[in-house]
């Protein structure tokens, strides 16, 4: 897939900006991005049980950790 048809299925991204993000992140662990996954399911399943006080909060939360 180019990097043009990446940046249009992701809302009409430029196609340099998609480049330059997948450099990025090809420098980042597998490791990191499971966690990271991780964290973002248990703050979607907070907020979509209503246990999340702040939604907003609870997501930046789960990109920081």
């Amino acid at each position: 897939m180019s990097n043009k048809e990446i940046g249009d299925r992701l809302g009409h991204m430029n196609e340099y900006r998609v480049k330059i993000t997948l450099d990025k992140m090809k420098k980042v662990a597998v490791k990191t991005l499971i966690e990271l996954k991780s964290n973002v399911s248990e703050a979607e399943y907070k907020i979509k049980t209503g246990q999340a006080i702040n939604p907003e909060e609870e997501l930046e939360n789960a990109i920081i950790k």
